[in-house]
């Protein structure tokens, strides 16, 4: 009987100790599926609910492309490190010191993004001879260099939005080729260009300007030119000033400007400064309507063409020429104000045809009869 109950007793503990191994067993695999699926969601994959369709992970170079698909893991796409600017390191002190106190900053860098919004910046008489940095002034619409030694103007090809510019009384013979001048060439690349100051400079070429569409103002006087060339293209023009240009050359004769025939297609022109040059005849400017003040002093005329087609005319300044008759203003109707004065006129009677004539200058000329100025002098006063 004790041999029976002591083998069901082993039977009976056969049977716990396999039936706690099973539990055990499963026990672990729950354990290791539960690490698996903790090590999968902390590893930012994905869980493939169906297992016949694999994962599938998709890297692309630049920005990936719209995607409905689900399973496709799509990288966000970088971005780029900033970029760190660096300091201008100016060429000229005197350039850098005249940018200092325009930005009102002694010390420290100056950084490109500091000049780039910048679109008015004026530096006279400040001793600057080298302007490569100007490039850095990208938005420059108004410039003012006048009265310094610059003699390159190339870095100012770069400045595209420039609307006015004052290069006047630059060009030394200290730092310059005296023969050649100062070469204006590099402006022609101004599209935007209006007003242009180039004044005392020596310059002998102003044929780059042909390309300044836009040009409306322009000072050329005191320089070395004895051609107009290229001014023929600048229909907007409507103030020009090419007075003083003369130049020695190697047989020490004096030359300078005789054809002003470039002007002829200039119909937007109203102010003509070409004092002291050597200009013989004005018939090239007979059909220039806009044209209202007209100043040739200093010049070679002898004669007045028939000016009856300026209609535009009111002020016309004729002193100091060999310019022996009035009889080119017969037909003149619009000039108010007349001056022709140091002439070689005898008849000046002609005064009294021109309609809106008020003030005229006769001095200095070997008039033969004053009557018609006595006539003029009562019919104004009448007029009043």
């Amino acid at each position: 009987m004790n041999n029976r109950n002591s083998g069901s007793n082993i039977i009976r503990g056969t049977r716990e100790v396999r039936r706690g191994g099973k539990a055990a067993a499963a026990f672990r695999v729950l354990l290791f599926a539960a690490a698996m699926l903790a090590a999968v969601l902390f590893a930012g994959c994905r869980v493939n609910v169906n297992p016949e369709i694999p994962v599938v992970t998709v890297f692309y170079e630049n920005t990936p492309p719209a995607t409905d698909d689900p399973y496709v893991a799509v990288p966000e796409t970088p971005t780029a490190p900033p970029q760190l600017e660096s300091p201008i390191s100016f060429t000229d002190i005197n350039f850098e010191n005249a940018v200092r106190e325009f930005l009102g900053r002694s010390l420290g860098n100056i950084y490109p993004s500091d000049l780039k919004d910048i679109t008015h910046f004026s530096a006279r008489v400040s001793g600057i001879y080298n302007i490569n940095e100007i490039v850095y002034f990208t938005s420059l619409e108004e410039l003012d260099l006048m009265g310094n030694r610059i003699n390159d103007l190339t870095p100012i090809a770069a400045l595209k939005n420039l609307k006015k510019l004052n290069i006047a009384r630059n060009f030394t013979v200290i730092t310059g080729n005296r023969e050649k001048g100062l070469d204006i060439s590099p402006l022609g690349a101004l599209p935007l260009l209006e007003e242009l100051d180039a004044s005392n400079n020596l310059i002998t070429d102003v044929s780059a300007l042909a390309s300044l569409n836009s040009l409306t103002w322009l000072d050329i006087q005191n320089n070395r030119l004895t051609t107009l060339d290229g001014l023929e293209n600048c229909k907007a023009l409507e103030y020009l000033n090419i007075s003083n240009s003369f130049r020695i050359d190697a047989d020490n004769n004096e030359t300078g400007i005789t054809d002003i025939s470039p002007l002829a297609g200039l119909t937007s022109l109203k102010t003509l400064y070409m004092r002291n040059g050597m200009v013989s005849s004005l018939e090239p400017l007979c059909k220039l309507q806009s044209l209202e003040y007209l100043d040739a002093t200093y010049n070679a005329l002898r004669h007045l063409p028939n000016m009856s087609g300026m209609t535009g005319l009111t002020t016309l300044i004729v002193r100091f020429n060999n310019i022996l008759d009035l009889d080119g203003l017969a037909m003149q109707r619009t000039v108010r104000v007349l001056d022709v004065r140091d002439n070689f006129i005898r008849d000046i009677s002609v005064i009294l045809l021109m309609r809106s004539l008020e003030t005229v200058y006769v001095d200095g000329n070997p008039i033969l009869d004053y009557r018609p100025l006595d006539m003029f002098e009562t019919a104004r006063k009448n007029r009043q």
